[in-house]
C-alpha cells in the first residue's frame, strides 16, 4: 500500500471500517512510514475530539431521503484487495 491510497482510507481506518487484508495492509504501512503515521494519530484525535464534543442530533426525515439519494447516485470506486 502507498501514501497515497492510504491518506485515501485514514479516517476510514480511524473509525474501524476497514477489514481483513486491506486493514492489515494499512497498519504495515503506517507502522513503516513516520508520515502516514503522524496523519493517522492526527485523524483519531479529530475523530476523539468530534465525538467528545458533537452533540447527537436526528436530521428531519426529508434532508435524510436527500442525503441517501445523493449518495446512491453518485459514483464510487470501493476500495478492492486488488488495490493494496
Amino acid at each position: 500500500m502507498h501514501c497515497r491510497r492510504v491518506r485515501s482510507a485514514i479516517f476510514l481506518f480511524a473509525d474501524g471500517q476497514l477489514a481483513g487484508e486491506l486493514r492489515v495492509a494499512f497498519r504495515h504501512h503506517v507502522d513503516t512510514c513516520p508520515h502516514c503515521l503522524r496523519e493517522l494519530e492526527a485523524a483519531e484525535r479529530l475523530l476523539a475530539l468530534l465525538r467528545r464534543r458533537c452533540r447527537r442530533e436526528h436530521a428531519p426525515e426529508h434532508l435524510r431521503t436527500r442525503v441517501v439519494t445523493l449518495l446512491a447516485s453518485a459514483p464510487r470506486r470501493p476500495m478492492e484487495e486488488e488495490d493494496v
